[in-house]
């Protein structure tokens, strides 16, 4: 049965959505491919190569007895189970005789945003020149993503899982719309990947369900919202029971479900310049950063959706980013660090709704819809230059210098 609904007739043709996809491909290959070049010397990057030697010799899932052991801040590495899940370190084994070509593991990460992006948008979007625009903008500015590209030339978690997330995201929606059995099991599999990953995906789980009411709000009958009603509910169950070994194994480790101990201590606190600035962060650092830092044309944006034709997908864009920030920010509240590269996971529904919005102003003022998109492009590559030239700049707040 299929459950198609007005944002998903007339879409856009997958073999003409792929063509229009090209170019965001060739920026991304583009953006990254400098990675490659320079030394990835951050902290974070020693420890996940340091952890992916590990398992790899198979010395367990723990920084203790490798080489940077003694650099690290013992109240958070002196333990005998990492505090994340192992995906990204296990994904990073095979690069163990060269670490730096690990950090292609990040640009597999914005890879998957921007498939993603095209899988959702083109559903949404009318085969015509308007529409057309709009996905390939879309697209480019999901590959100019300033975030993803600093994130994704490093060897980090965080373009991975906002990658894994969006794109099992997208096949939840593209089960919704077909039914295909492939794109529901597809998408549990994705999701559960990402818990793997970094438990803040579930983050994204704000957007599974606005998908999931909307589809029981277009339902024709009772019959059909009792089988999305099962199907989503069966569907959060498997990606729980997928992530529950892991959690159990760290219950049984540390007595507790999840790290209460990811946070600076206070002698890391006074001796480190750099912790001093992140903690001094504001609650909403988040939600500043991102609106006014990385995307200020682009949230603005999003209120043009509100008064398209395309307001459930909106929602669903409004729920997945108000959802991951706000979590976040909750976090940060509770004492969690506050880094903004973690926010990579919120800029999926930025670029859905983008694409969005270009294709309904488009559809009346074409030539300001296209003035619109690139200016937004120029505006993410003057950021992309900045971080490819200096790839050892800090994210926190060093952009605010250029802005």
């Amino acid at each position: 049965m299929s459950a198609a609904t007005p944002e998903t007739l007339g879409a856009i043709d997958p073999a003409r959505a792929a063509r229009l996809a090209v170019p965001a491909l060739v920026v991304w290959l583009v953006l990254h491919l400098p990675s490659v070049c320079v030394p990835h010397l951050e902290i974070d990057e020693h420890v996940y190569r340091a952890l992916a030697r590990s398992l790899a010799r198979g010395d367990g899932y723990t920084t203790r007895g490798t080489s940077i052991h003694a650099t690290l801040e013992p109240s958070m590495y002196d333990r005998p189970l990492f505090h994340h899940p192992p995906l990204g370190p296990v994904l990073l084994i095979p690069f163990a005789r060269d670490p730096s070509r690990g950090v292609v593991v990040g640009w597999l990460g914005h890879l998957l945003v921007i498939l993603a992006v095209l899988d959702l948008a083109r559903r949404r979007l009318p085969e015509t020149l308007a529409g057309e625009r709009a996905l390939a903008l879309g697209l480019v500015l999901a590959a100019t993503d300033p975030l993803l590209v600093f994130a994704g030339n490093k060897i980090w978690l965080d373009a991975p899982v906002a990658g894994l997330s969006a794109l099992g995201i997208a096949l939840f929606d593209r089960w919704l719309a077909t039914r295909a059995p492939s794109a529901w099991w597809g998408s549990a599999a994705l999701c559960a990947l990402a818990l793997w990953t970094k438990l803040t995906a579930f983050l994204a789980s704000g957007a599974i369900l606005a998908l999931a009411l909307g589809a029981l709000a277009r339902a024709r009958d009772g019959r059909e919202r009792l089988a999305i009603a099962r199907a989503t509910v069966v569907w959060g169950g498997l990606v729980a029971l997928a992530i529950f070994p892991w959690l159990w194994t760290f219950h049984e480790t540390y007595g507790v479900w999840i790290p209460s101990w990811v946070r600076p201590s206070a002698a890391l606190i006074e001796t480190n310049h750099h912790i001093q600035v992140v903690i001094a962060l504001p609650h909403h650092h988040f939600l500043a950063s991102e609106t006014a830092a990385i995307h200020p044309a682009i949230v603005a944006a999003c209120a043009l959706v509100l008064v398209a034709r395309t307001r459930p997908t909106a929602l669903v864009a409004l729920a997945w980013l108000i959802g991951t920030l706000g979590g976040l920010v909750l976090l940060a509240t509770t004492g969690h660090s506050s880094q903004l590269r973690f926010a990579t996971i919120a800029t999926p529904p930025i670029h859905l709704a983008a694409a969005l919005a270009l294709a309904g102003l488009g559809a009346r003022r074409p030539r300001l819809a296209l003035g619109l998109g690139l200016a937004l492009v120029a505006h993410a590559l003057v950021l992309d230059a900045i971080v490819v030239a200096q790839p050892r700049m800090s994210i926190l707040g060093a952009w605010w210098r250029y802005l």
